[in-house]
Order: structure tokens, then sequence, then C-alpha cells
């Protein structure tokens, strides 16, 4: 008997992954806007900084994993996670897949 859940059909872009892609791309739409039109430096407020800065949050430890330094960093990134990730969620499943995701951005 399967101890694991295996989704009924196989996705391109299942849930997860197509919401983090979604995610990912508004925060970088985000800061171009911020940037551009006001001066604000999204990055500065969401990326992570030293535990030690005066400038670090602690939201930063979850805000970090959606930004990115220019359109080739998050082209890459993208892809990365669309082409290992459909295939990790569909054999795993979303929860576990998030799961996984989660800890492992949270650690790099």
């Amino acid at each position: 008997m399967n101890n694991y859940y295996r989704p009924p059909t196989f996705s391109l872009f299942p849930p997860v992954v197509k919401n983090l892609l979604m995610a990912n791309i508004v925060f970088f739409v985000a800061t171009l806007v911020l940037q551009s039109g006001y001066n604000i430096d999204l990055s500065h407020y969401l990326g992570l900084h030293f535990f030690q800065s005066p400038d670090f949050k602690p939201y930063q430890i979850i805000t970090y994993m959606f930004i990115h330094g220019g359109w080739e960093h998050i082209i890459f990134n993208m892809f990365a996670l669309w082409m290992f990730g459909y295939s990790v969620e569909n054999l795993w499943g979303a929860k576990k897949f998030l799961v996984f995701y989660m800890i492992c951005m949270g650690s790099s």
C-alpha cells in the first residue's frame, strides 16, 4: 500500500509552483515600479540583512526569497523553479513540496 500522496494528474504548472512563480514575478515588478516611479528600494526593506544590522527585520527571513537582483536572476531562478519544481510537486504533492521549498530557501 502506498503511504504517500500522488496527484491524480500530471501538471506542467501545479498549484504551488504556479503560485510561487506568480509571487516572485509580482515582487520583481513591484521592485522595479517602486524603484523607478517612487525611488523606494524594496530590496532594502525585504532583502535579508545580517541579524545584528539595524536594518534587519524578522520578516526578512521569508521575504528575501522573493527578491531578485535583475532580469537574468529572476529568469534563471524561475526557470529552475519550474524545471525542478513541477516534477517534485507532481510526485510529492503540494503540501510536501511547499514545506521542502521553504526549508531549502530558508537555509540558503
